[in-house]
């Protein structure tokens, strides 16, 4: 599946909300705009209706423009994520992601094939997919050193691309 500028996309949901395209990092907006991308993740190709979306981003007492606003939201990730990602469906919308193109569903892949290997006493073979599935995760974890995370973020987020540029001091 294309992204906003006609290449691959990458959704993370393994730390904070993000998306990614060949050229780079995705600007998300608004902490409201991010809640909105992470409840059609974690429903990925599946419709949200708008009321669970306007329960999760506005809780139990909405503003009376709150339609009218989600509406705002989802126009805005169209806009940056792709009109053919984000459909309207009935009374909802849904995010078209491909295989292989949201990192929680491939920590799932990992991780149940390092069960399996597990399960069936290949340990070694278990290793590196539970090693794998750990390095999705992103953001800062406890005992990690700042010179690995630094050094993981240079990379390019979508197979194929150049990784971003290192910035200078």
């Amino acid at each position: 599946m294309k992204g906003h500028s006609g290449t691959e996309a990458r959704f993370a949901l393994l730390g904070p909300v993000s998306a990614d395209g060949c050229d780079g990092p995705i600007v998300l907006g608004s902490p409201k705009q991010r809640t909105v991308l992470a409840a059609l993740l974690l429903n990925v190709n599946r419709t949200v209706s708008d009321d669970r979306l306007i329960a999760l981003v506005w809780g139990e007492q909405p503003p009376r423009t709150a339609i009218s606003r989600l509406q705002v939201c989802v126009h805005e990730l169209r806009a940056l994520l792709g009109k053919e990602r984000v459909r309207r469906l009935g009374a909802g919308y849904r995010l078209r992601v491909e295989e292989g193109e949201l990192d929680l569903e491939l920590f799932e892949r990992h991780r149940t094939a390092a069960r399996a290997h597990a399960e069936a006493g290949r340990h070694a073979e278990a290793v590196p997919l539970l090693r794998a599935a750990a390095a999705l995760w992103r953001g800062a974890r406890a005992g990690r050193d700042q010179r690995h995370t630094d050094r993981r973020t240079r990379r390019s987020p979508v197979p194929g691309c150049a990784p971003p540029r290192a910035e200078r001091p």
